[in-house]
């Protein structure tokens, strides 16, 4: 893996906009030319002593000197902000709570589902295991339910 001295030869990071840049010149690519590419599952990445690497893990080593010991969470959501400040450390269980909006499922809400009666069913995962919160005859009581109860439980990784 890349060290962050040589990180820092090859590229710059800017801490506002999460952008790298090119510090040298090669092949195609030019000194100064904005680098990484979009990974096609919304993260940027970019090519580094021929390896590809995630620009927020590279921008956790640009800024700390250490490579991060779980994953980068971005905390707006959005994938490809690469933002000092939207950027944290967090387990797998913590980046999977602060996922945004689902598209997999009816509602569109993570632990909100539809039930046969048409009411709005909210569950939360507590240490592991499902907890029943309650069903309700609207999306919004619903979310809103799901919103406090993870909060509650997750802090500053609730989604």
């Amino acid at each position: 893996m890349i060290a962050q001295e040589r990180l820092k030869e090859l590229f710059s990071y800017d801490p506002d906009t999460g952008i790298f840049r090119r510090l040298q010149s090669r092949g195609n690519r030019r000194q100064g030319d904005i680098a990484g590419s979009d990974n096609h599952d919304g993260y940027l990445t970019l090519w580094a002593e021929g390896r590809s690497y995630q620009c927020s893990r590279l921008a956790w080593l640009y800024m700390t000197g250490d490579w991060p010991s779980h994953e980068i969470d971005h905390i707006d959501g959005n994938r490809a902000n690469n933002a000092w400040a939207n950027l944290r450390e967090a387990t797998h269980a913590e980046n999977c709570r602060n996922r945004r909006r689902r598209s997999d499922n009816k509602t569109g809400y993570p632990g909100i589902s539809v039930t046969p009666n048409g009411k709005y069913r909210v569950r939360v995962g507590i240490d592991g295991e499902r907890v029943f919160l309650g069903d309700f005859d609207t999306l919004p009581k619903a979310v809103s339910v799901r919103n406090f109860a993870t909060r509650d439980l997750h802090g500053e990784f609730a989604a």
